[in-house]
């Protein structure tokens, strides 16, 4: 019971912010239809095109500071396409390249945006 209260607690705090109330459920749910994964067993013993927990789990977030009155000035030593607008990155997996949102990098246009 102490386990349901924790939940609707959490839910009702972000529920401003809908989309992350709606994946805190959307998680909460998955979590408890794939308790397998989270046994010491299946941690240890992953399937080799099978995700991490802490990857299947994770957030790439983008903030948006538009309250804020000054602007940020980044200086790019390296100018690059990369280095302005950032990249991509890929693992190898077999015998190809696969690559998911954490594997995003910003660039400085991003940084100079303040929205990472």
């Amino acid at each position: 019971m102490k386990r349901l209260a924790s939940s609707w607690r959490v839910r009702t705090e972000f529920d401003e912010y809908l989309d992350l109330a709606r994946w805190l459920v959307e998680m909460r749910a998955d979590i408890l239809d794939n308790l397998e994964m989270f046994l010491p067993a299946n941690l240890k013993d992953t399937a080799p095109n099978q995700l991490p927990l802490e990857q299947i789990y994770a957030v790439n977030l983008f903030v948006y500071h538009s309250d804020e009155t000054s602007s940020s000035v980044i200086l790019e030593s390296n100018l690059s396409y990369e280095s302005l607008f950032g990249r991509i990155e890929y693992r190898p997996a077999e015998g190809g390249l696969i690559t998911d949102f954490n594997m995003v990098r910003v660039g400085s246009i991003h940084r100079r945006m303040a929205v990472c």
